[in-house]
């Protein structure tokens, strides 16, 4: 009787993310059954695959991120969201989820055949040292410290996710201010095209906004887990909870603030293994030029709202998307700065999990 077929440290990720390709695609080719009979006037459910696709595209990350780290697959999970980014998921997104999963299925085939080595019994993660001179002595290191990777990896493609929408609501901007300008000049424009630039406007900001929900949720769900962490070694010390940790963000006023102490908190006694007398410095510029981004970004993303639902003309509509554009922008950036703080304190925080031990969880 044949041995059973073994299990890959990606297998579990390579299953959802042929099930999130298979209703990409069946949205994807009902949208494109009903636009092009209509000359692509109709594309709501052809849009719609954009949110399938998201989901393709985080599991297409995690597949090739665990063959890079295992050394059989030389290309870096960062190329999965170069190609999500530069390839439309509406014409040509088939490509990035189907070469992941081709190449997923082709080095699972070698390492059945035994030309190549099994990896299961490798860890196809190595947790990076931390860079910190100063380790957590052996006795204060609790047995609670659990990895945040799994929760990091969430909240980073959910970031790339956003990243991604905000360059398609950038582009869907310009072209709103290309057709509204046409108006303003008097072109006479195909029937209702000016109806459908403003739903194409409406689905992409819906879609982000989404997006951005997600990526709250799961930001926040990481930061807890982060920081619990940090009451478990060195010092033990914390200037809050966890769980105030979190629930800062939500009171208004103070959510101005407390969230960037919180995490340039986070960050420095995350590098400096939360050392009694060792607080690093290094890193807080990064911090505070991610909030700094994201509060102009919100403040931007506001104006805009208001511009556009207080518009009753072209001139307003063109005064509101010229806000819109801005606010994307910002937000992009924030977007970026955001997964290097995450990056960042990961990095120091494997080193946690590390020196505890090797068979700690990774959620």
């Amino acid at each position: 009787m044949s041995s059973p077929i073994p299990e890959l440290p990606w297998s579990d990720d390579a299953r959802a993310l042929r099930n999130w390709f298979i209703g990409y695609m069946v949205v994807w080719v009902a949208g494109l059954a009903l636009a092009i009979p209509s000359n692509f006037d109709n594309i709501t459910i052809l849009v719609l695959s954009i949110v399938p696709y998201i989901g393709c595209i985080v599991y297409a990350y995690k597949v090739q991120d665990a063959l890079n780290r295992a050394g059989l697959y030389k290309p870096g999970a960062w190329q999965v969201i170069a190609g999500a980014v530069l390839l439309n998921p509406l014409i040509a997104g088939l490509f990035i989820p189907t070469s992941v999963m081709w190449v997923a299925s082709r080095i699972g085939r070698k390492i059945r055949s035994g030309s190549i080595p099994d990896p299961v019994s490798q860890s196809d993660f190595t947790p990076l040292a931390p860079r910190t001179t100063v380790p957590a002595p052996a006795g204060e290191v609790a047995a609670g410290i659990r990895s945040g990777r799994l929760r990091a990896q969430w909240a980073i493609a959910l970031l790339y996710a956003g990243i991604g929408l905000a360059l398609l609501a950038i582009i869907s901007g310009m072209a709103q201010l290309n057709t509204l300008g046409q108006v303003v000049a008097g072109v006479k424009l195909p029937k209702g095209a000016e109806d459908e630039s403003q739903i194409r406007e409406a689905l992409v900001l819906a879609l982000h906004g989404i997006v951005f929900i997600g990526t709250m949720v799961a930001w926040l769900i990481w930061q807890y887990r982060a920081y619990a962490n940090l009451r478990l070694i060195g010092s033990r010390q914390t200037e809050y909870t966890p769980g105030w940790s979190v629930g800062y963000w939500f009171i208004p006023i103070v959510n101005l603030v407390r969230p960037y102490q919180i995490t340039k908190e986070l960050s420095q006694r995350s590098a400096s293994h939360n050392d009694r007398d060792q607080i690093s410095e290094s890193g807080t510029a990064l911090v505070g030029a991610w909030w700094a981004s994201y509060l102009l970004g919100s403040m931007a993303l506001r104006v805009y709202s208001g511009l556009l639902d207080g518009a009753t003309s072209t001139s307003d509509l063109i005064a509101a998307t010229k806000a819109g554009l801005v606010s994307h922008v910002v937000m992009l950036i924030s977007g970026v700065l955001a997964i290097l703080v995450i990056r960042r304190i990961m990095r120091f925080q494997e080193g946690f999990v590390t020196a505890t031990s090797p068979a700690m969880s990774m959620s």
